[in-house]
């Protein structure tokens, strides 16, 4: 998992908070700040970590609601919290 430090978080919050207000204006609820730090840390920058705080800020700015959604349904799909199938329906 990619770690970020608190100064690159801090400098990169604006950045996270403009693209989850664009995806609240969408009209897609319930996101919170961690869930899209867990998106980037731990699948988007999992192999390929941009080196600059203005690459990262594009990558973030470039990030889609489907790339988003994606993988929270393949980490819902992957958790042991699913009884059954029909609960991933």
């Amino acid at each position: 998992m990619t770690k970020l430090s608190r100064t690159k978080r801090w400098l990169l919050k604006s950045v996270v908070k403009d693209w989850l207000n664009n995806l609240t204006s969408n009209g897609y609820q319930g996101v919170t700040e961690n869930d899209v730090w867990e998106y980037l840390c731990e699948y988007r920058w999992k192999k390929n970590y941009p080196e600059t705080i203005a690459l990262i800020k594009e990558d973030i700015k470039k990030m889609t609601p489907n790339e988003f959604f994606d993988y929270q349904q393949m980490k819902a799909m992957m958790s042991n919290d699913c009884q059954n199938i029909d609960d991933l329906m």
